[in-house]
């Protein structure tokens, strides 16, 4: 499931996961997909830990994503 999306000059910025999960040891990707031709440049898998999970995200650039997880263990957000 598509989770969020950005993009800089040159890419597109998708994490794909599952925004409805709620925690768990799920690993989640981020693509980077070129503007250019429209084709995965990248792939990335993350991870936090297992009682967290990323919900949503944005890129600003190339090097920056800000994320919102639910840590499992306290049952809340950061």
């Amino acid at each position: 499931m598509l989770s969020s999306l950005g993009s800089s000059s040159n890419h597109i910025y998708v994490l794909a996961n599952d925004n409805n999960y709620s925690n768990g040891p799920r690993s989640e990707e981020v693509l980077q997909i070129r503007k250019s031709d429209m084709k995965i440049n990248k792939i990335w898998t993350v991870r936090i830990s297992d009682d967290r999970y990323v919900h949503n995200a944005t890129f600003v650039g190339d090097n920056t994503m800000y994320a919102l997880f639910h840590n499992g263990g306290y049952d809340n957000y950061k």
